[in-house]
């Protein structure tokens, strides 16, 4: 939360989701998006901040069309199969991006708290989402980084300068935070799991057991720290 809250308090201006304009050629324009619309939920999805918005449509994989609920003139208004421009975010897989400027918010005190708060929250729900992607399968491994490729990582945010850094710097810290939550053997989440089925049994799970549990999963986690190492050396993606 410190960390996006220095991003937020050090970036110059901060993005609203209301449409200032549409780029030269924008689809959007013709299925019903007006300028002046300010977008609250995109396929569902409730729209909070800007951030939120651009996950939205980069999470729609192979359709060039959402259904967005936008304000106008303090009217809720459902546009539904609203079209964009697409662009390959892997091979044969396809999203699509705002074809619109936004207006910036006023960077007043409550507005970047509102920002920082928000932020945090996308950041811990694109987590949870890319890994629920992993198990389904419309992410792959390949996504995954581990210390060769999130070094890479930084060494090209550094040359962004340090806006970069602060959004990488804050991004890894709340993967790590969400990722040791998460109900597996060896990690926090996994002891969360076991103290949890104490209280349902009344009583403790035998030591040896639940010893050998997180043994197996530190080794598991280990051998994917492995796989990914040797992913990041040998088929980057950068």
């Amino acid at each position: 939360f410190i960390v996006t809250a220095i991003l937020v308090f050090s970036s110059p201006q901060l993005p609203s989701t209301t449409v200032a304009e549409f780029n030269d050629g924008a689809v959007s324009s013709s299925y019903g998006l007006e300028v002046g619309d300010s977008i609250i939920e995109v396929n569902g999805k409730k729209i909070n901040i800007y951030m939120d918005m651009s996950a939205a449509f980069s999470r729609t994989y192979g359709s060039d069309s959402v259904n967005i609920t936008v304000l106008r003139n303090g009217e809720e208004i459902e546009l539904t199969g609203v079209k964009f421009e697409t662009y390959e975010v892997a091979e044969g897989m396809y999203s699509i991006y705002p074809d619109f400027k936004v207006y910036a918010k006023e960077k007043t005190f409550l507005n970047t708290v509102h920002e920082t708060f928000f932020r945090t929250i996308s950041f811990v729900t694109l987590t949870y989402e890319f890994f629920g992607d992993l198990i389904t399968g419309r992410a792959s491994i390949q996504y995954l980084s581990g210390p060769v490729g999130t070094s890479e990582v930084i060494a090209e945010a550094a040359r962004s300068g340090w806006d970069s850094i602060l959004y990488l710097i804050a991004l890894i810290t709340i993967n790590l935070g969400v990722v040791n939550m998460l109900p597996l053997p060896a990690l926090d989440g996994g002891r969360f799991v076991f103290l949890l089925i104490e209280l349902i049994r009344g009583k403790p799970i035998n030591q040896k057991y639940e010893s050998v549990i997180h043994l197996i999963g530190m080794a598991l986690l280990l051998l994917l720290m492995i796989v990914i190492t040797f992913k990041d050396i040998f088929f980057p993606i950068y």
